[in-house]
């Protein structure tokens, strides 16, 4: 089976238009997607459907942008900014009980065709820098895209920071730990990483990135952040 790309691409292949037109849906939505004009025409032909935001970085809407537009979509606008208001609330909260990310730098990454790092315009990067942590300031430039890269084992080093959040499926923790040059580095001789794995909840959360996902993974992942970052190489960054 080929492997899913980081991304959340419907398919390894594409979209399957055949499979989209077969569950006769009222409204397609594409805003976290790489749907190019051509994907558009085809999908408006079987539902109105919304593009990815031009405003965003291809793959770097951000969470309560989809949110908004969607609400907008289905008539339902104030519900809407009532749900965002609330998720806003939630990860101001646990910035709040966190002053320590403040200067603390972090990232999100996923051991896809070696190791793909998540970039500065990604949701998940967005939400780390929300919660007070700081990116690297050369991110973009390594990955050469705002929203992700492969890294080569000569720019793995961007991987030291304070807290690294990876988004592992099968054996990729082992993978990881079996790359030397990743080894070497000191966040993970201290202990700062974060694994989450498919079935934890960290990870489907942080992988959908919703309005209604936002509050439950800055709950329960920002206790693993804290830990990451305590100077404590003992402190369990496992989920508990």
């Amino acid at each position: 089976m080929p492997r899913r790309s980081p991304r959340s691409s419907p398919t390894p292949t594409g979209i399957q238009f055949e499979k989209v037109a077969e569950l006769q849906p009222d409204l397609i939505i594409g805003i976290y997607s790489g749907m190019t004009k051509s994907d558009y025409e085809k999908l408006s032909k079987l539902a109105p459907t919304i593009a990815p935001l031009k405003e965003y970085e291809e793959w770097g809407v951000p969470w309560d942008a989809q949110a908004t537009v969607v609400g907008q979509a289905l008539g339902r606008p104030q519900q809407m900014t009532v749900l965002v208001a609330d998720a806003k609330k939630r990860v101001q909260a646990v910035k709040d009980a966190n002053p320590e990310f403040a200067g603390k730098t972090a990232l999100a990454a996923t051991p896809w065709e070696g190791v793909f790092v998540y970039g500065s315009q990604d949701p998940r990067c967005r939400l780390l820098a929300d919660l007070g942590f700081s990116l690297p300031a050369d991110l973009d430039k390594v990955t050469k895209s705002a929203w992700g890269g492969d890294l080569s084992d000569e720019s793995v080093e961007l991987l030291d920071v304070d807290a690294l959040v990876w988004l592992v499926e099968g054996n990729g923790r082992k993978d990881i730990e079996a790359n030397k040059a990743y080894t070497s580095l000191a966040v993970h001789k201290e202990g700062r990483e974060i694994f989450t794995k498919p079935g934890d909840g960290v990870y489907e959360a942080f992988s959908l990135m919703t309005v209604l996902s936002i509050g439950y993974l800055v709950e329960e992942l920002g206790p693993r952040l804290a830990a990451a970052v305590d100077g404590n190489p003992s402190t369990s960054t496992e989920k508990s």
